[in-house]
C-alpha cells in the first residue's frame, strides 16, 4: 500500500519493514491526527505480496490501483493485464465481489508516466484531492488524458447507496479522449452487460438496464481507445449495507 499524506513535512515515515498490519497503520495515523489515504498497490502481482483484501476501511483505504506501470489488475484476463499476476482472487473485481466498496485510480509508480489518477476536486490542493479520493470521485487511465463522467440513476461514480437501484436503471456516460475511442463497456456486478463502438474522440450516451438484479449491485465503465489506452470509472454501488 502507498501512504499519501496531506502534510508533505509530516514528522513520521512508514514502510513495510515496520511489520504493521494495515489496521495497525491506520490506527497509528489516526492517533497522530494525520490527513491521509492508503492505496492498495500492484494488487495481484507475484513480484510482491498480493493484496490482502481482509483489511478494508472505506475512509483510510478509499481507492485502489486498477492499473500501474506493470499493467492492469482489473480482473484475470483483462486487457493489458500485468505480466506477472496471481490466479483470480486478488484483482480489483475480486474485491468488489467480496462486497468491498473501493474506488478506482491508476498510478505511474516508477514507470515514467504510465497510469494516471483522475480526481474531481473543487481546487488543486492536496487537501481537496485527498477529500475527493475519500469520496471516490475519481477514475483511472492507463496514461492517456481521457475525460470520463459516469452517473447511474443520478449517482456520480464512487457513490454508494443503501437503497435498491431504480428499475429500470439509467447509466449516463460522457467521454472525451485525445484519440479515437474504440469502444465503451458497461460492467454490472463484474459482468459486461453493454458495449458501444464509437470511432470518434467524443461520446455521450445513456444505457438503460431494464433488469437490475436483486441484492447488492455495482456498475462501472471501461473506455478503450483505438490505440489501446484505457480508462476505468469508479463504480456506483446500490444496496450497500
Amino acid at each position: 500500500r502507498n501512504v499519501i499524506l496531506a502534510d508533505t513535512r509530516f514528522p513520521r515515515w512508514w514502510n513495510a519493514k515496520n511489520r504493521q498490519t494495515p489496521a495497525q497503520l491506520w490506527e497509528e495515523l489516526r492517533r497522530l491526527r494525520a490527513n491521509f489515504v492508503t492505496i492498495p498497490h500492484q494488487l495481484a502481482d507475484t513480484g510482491n505480496v498480493p493484496m490482502d483484501w481482509s483489511f478494508t476501511d472505506e475512509t483510510a483505504q478509499p481507492v485502489a490501483e486498477i492499473f500501474q506501470t506493470r499493467g492492469s489488475y482489473e480482473y484475470h484476463g483483462a486487457p493489458r493485464q500485468a505480466r506477472n499476476t496471481t490466479p483470480p482472487g486478488w484483482f480489483l473485481q475480486d474485491a468488489w465481489a467480496r462486497g468491498i466498496v473501493i474506488g478506482v485510480v491508476a498510478s505511474p509508480d516508477h514507470g515514467g508516466g504510465y497510469g494516471k489518477a483522475c480526481v474531481y476536486a473543487p481546487e488543486l490542493t492536496r487537501t481537496a484531492i485527498l477529500d475527493a479520493l475519500r469520496a471516490r470521485r475519481c477514475y483511472g487511465t492507463s496514461g492517456a488524458k481521457i475525460m470520463l463522467d459516469v452517473r447511474v440513476a443520478g449517482r456520480f461514480m464512487g457513490e454508494a447507496a443503501r437503497e435498491a437501484p431504480p428499475n429500470p436503471t439509467p447509466i449516463e456516460v460522457r467521454v472525451a479522449a485525445p484519440a479515437d475511442i474504440a469502444r465503451v463497456d458497461i460492467c454490472r456486478n463484474n459482468v459486461f452487460v453493454y458495449s458501444r463502438e464509437v470511432g470518434a474522440r467524443h461520446c455521450e450516451f445513456t444505457y438503460t438496464d431494464r433488469d437490475p438484479p436483486a441484492g447488492p449491485v455495482w456498475y462501472y465503465v471501461r473506455v478503450q481507445q483505438a490505440d489501446g489506452e484505457l480508462a476505468w470509472s469508479s463504480p456506483v454501488w446500490w444496496q450497500v449495507k
